[in-house]
């Protein structure tokens, strides 16, 4: 009877703290997947207007005299979009691969603590309640939505390039279809509001 309560205890402390991550870290990953947007929409700005550059004929403009404007206009639009660039892959990415990896790894103790997942010394364990099923599937879909979504947002981000013009001023867009996916909380927001009931008559 003690060994199935502590059990019980220990399921239920894994489980807050699961949650826990999960509400945290799905409140964070919404907000870095909304502030990539204006960043991508100021690097196809910038691309517009390095596509517009490249249509003008400068030596038939009162500016053909300064000979070396049109290079320089282009260095200067390479470096805003790889100053853009650098800040989604090397500040927004990470954030979205912690909050990935954050849920992932409150959950893998949970799965083995209800005899779900790889244990090293496994024990025998009776089936876990259907409540705590349900919940500990919830943390899975966020898992698996979070991993999904990185992995599409990295490759988006990744294939980025100042040589691509088109490619770039067609990011927003993207970038949008992608928090379509990344920001349906109605499961996730369905298994807190469950693990409330739940944790409160445990």
């Amino acid at each position: 009877m003690m060994a199935a309560a502590e059990e019980a205890e220990r399921l239920r402390g894994g489980l807050r703290s699961g949650l826990r991550v999960l509400r945290e870290e799905h409140r964070g990953w919404r907000e870095t997947l909304a502030s990539c947007l204006p960043l991508l929409r100021a690097l196809g700005n910038v691309a517009r207007q390095a596509e517009a550059a490249r249509r003008v004929s400068f030596g038939e403009t009162p500016l053909r005299a300064f000979a070396r404007l049109p290079e320089r206009l282009r260095l200067k639009q390479r470096a805003a979009m790889e100053a853009l660039l650098a800040k989604l892959r090397r500040e927004k990415l990470p954030a979205l691969r912690e909050a990935r990896d954050a849920v992932g790894a409150s959950l893998a103790p949970l799965l083995v603590l209800g005899g779900l997942g790889q244990d090293p010394d496994p024990q025998p364990r009776r089936a876990p309640s259907p409540a705590w099923a349900d919940l500990v599937a919830g943390l899975q879909d966020a898992e698996a939505l979070f991993h999904a979504v990185y992995l599409e947002a990295r490759l988006l981000l990744l294939s980025l390039s100042y040589r691509d013009v088109a490619g770039v001023q067609a990011g927003p867009q993207a970038w949008e279809r992608i928090m379509q996916r990344g920001q349906r909380g109605d499961r996730v927001e369905e298994t807190l509001l469950k693990a409330a009931f739940f944790l409160e008559d445990a």
